[in-house]
């Protein structure tokens, strides 16, 4: 779980707290003292951006003031100790255990990423290994959770896993440590396009996107993809620093606390990266991802593709009580430069497109790419040898393969479009132009809500688009 959106002060952390931003303080209510609730009475009468006052929150518990709020800001949260440390490790992305992201299939619990440097990797575990015990107790039948969970622990101590690696089974200990996941990666894709994913912004996010810019600018990059769809947020100064290499001077955001006052966040000193820029953003951006892609979009820095972001507008502090606990408060919202709401309105793209691989499609062929190749094996999607999270996977179904509509369309450059009268999607790939792919034709399928057309049909309207269907790898090319 992440939480957006900080700016650090002597007394205070602010932040745009991010979708979910909410950690239970369970037993904590029960326990807690006069002096601590009258502590957070007053910061509550003092900041909140309600304009509430001490005198309304008057013999009420802290569960009590934070329930009081809670219909309109779920974002004011009261932290334990050991809550609060939770809550900074979330922030700067880091936990304690092995370093290797779990799946799950029809098998069990697989090793989907084993991070480099970790004990994990220095251990031998790889990839495409599977968990069969953990200390000893079997993995089969429990859920992913169960599993991740028993395998997390304190910095320092082992555990002891059983793994099956092609059939082969054997035992390891790993010992934990405390693992930060890098929230910045880049890809240079063609000898001119640069794609940089940025997941969150912690402390050390600008820093490690001037980095990866500097080498992508060195290698000759002449176009840019950010992706930062499901970016939940982070600290405001490591997006606002961000926004400096594309703008030079002006407001990175107006915020307005609550007596009405703006106190805009300033660029100074900034630079103006002199190439077409493309932001990704879908409905899980949120807070200080929403602030930068705004910002690029006011000043013309940059396009947004995707679609419309969560709509996050508000920031908040956090504040250290007397006993080491600690209080977030939502104490002003932000608009983008020229004043745009953001709260329950989110950022709305340049270019609206659906889907997660399609999405990407499609902010790439807008920086110029025009070779792409999607290969879908038993656990990973890869667009141009980039992992993607692609919730819609082909379906085989009676020696046919299917996939997602929307991927098929944006492959090819297409406009694509549901038709409720003939239940079936249109296909526009020129103005006046359309192929039809219907339910009824047998080269179509729906499932959960979405749409999958049958290959063989694709292909026959469409024969740019070569495939290949072999040993559980689907391969799509575009050339």
């Amino acid at each position: 779980m992440a939480f957006t959106g900080f700016r650090k002060f002597k007394t205070a952390l602010l932040l745009a707290a991010a979708i979910g931003g909410v950690l239970p303080a369970s037993a904590a209510w029960a326990q807690e003292s006069a002096q601590i609730t009258q502590e957070v009475r007053e910061l509550l009468g003092q900041y909140h951006v309600s304009g509430i006052k001490d005198s309304q929150l008057k013999g009420k518990s802290i569960e009590e003031m934070i329930d009081l709020l809670k219909k309109k800001d779920p974002y004011t949260v009261y932290f334990t100790k050991e809550e609060l440390k939770k809550f900074t490790n979330n922030l700067e992305s880091n936990y304690y255990g092995i370093g290797a992201q779990m799946g799950m299939d029809e098998q069990g619990i697989y090793v989907d990423k084993v991070f480099e440097g970790s004990p994990a990797e220095k251990s031998g575990l790889k990839k495409e290994d599977y968990i069969v015990k953990v200390e000893g107790v079997s993995a089969q039948g429990k859920s992913l959770d169960e599993v991740v969970n028993t395998i997390l622990g304190p910095d320092g101590t082992k555990v002891k896993l059983t793994i099956d690696r092609e059939g082969k089974k054997m035992d390891m200990t790993i010992t934990r440590g405390m693992i930060q996941m890098p929230n910045v990666t880049s890809y240079l894709l063609t000898p001119s396009i640069g794609y940089m994913d940025i997941d969150s912004f912690s402390s050390d996010s600008d820093e490690l996107f001037q980095a990866h810019l500097d080498a992508l600018q060195e290698m000759g990059m002449t176009s840019l993809v950010i992706d930062l769809r499901d970016n939940l947020g982070g600290l405001v100064e490591s997006a606002q620093n961000i926004a400096s290499n594309f703008v030079e001077q002006g407001v990175f955001a107006h915020t307005k606390n609550r007596d009405g006052q703006d106190n805009p966040i300033e660029i100074t000193k900034g630079s103006k990266l002199n190439v077409p820029v493309y932001v990704l953003m879908n409905e899980n951006s949120a807070s200080a991802s929403e602030m930068l892609a705004g910002a690029l979009q006011d000043y013309g820095a940059a396009k947004v593709v995707g679609m419309q972001s969560y709509g996050k507008g508000s920031m908040q502090s956090v504040y250290s009580l007397s006993d080491g606990s600690a209080l977030k408060v939502t104490i002003e919202e932000y608009l983008t430069p020229s004043l745009k709401p953001v709260n329950g309105v989110g950022i709305h793209p340049d270019v609206k497109s659906d889907g997660y691989t399609a999405q990407m499609i499609t902010a790439l062929r807008k920086a110029g790419l025009t070779e792409f190749r999607v290969e879908v094996g038993k656990h990973d999607v890869t667009l141009n040898q980039i992992e993607v999270t692609e919730p819609h996977r082909p379906i085989r179904e009676k020696g046919q393969v299917y996939v997602a509509s929307r991927t098929l369309a944006a492959l090819i450059g297409a406009d694509i479009e549901w038709n409720q009268g003939i239940q079936g999607v249109e296909i526009h790939l020129s103005p006046g132009s359309k192929s039809t792919f219907a339910l009824s034709a047998g080269s179509l399928l729906l499932k959960d809500g979405t749409s999958y057309i049958n290959l063989d049909k694709f292909d026959d309207k469409y024969p740019q688009l070569q495939w290949t269907d072999a040993n559980n790898l689907l391969q799509l090319d575009i050339e």
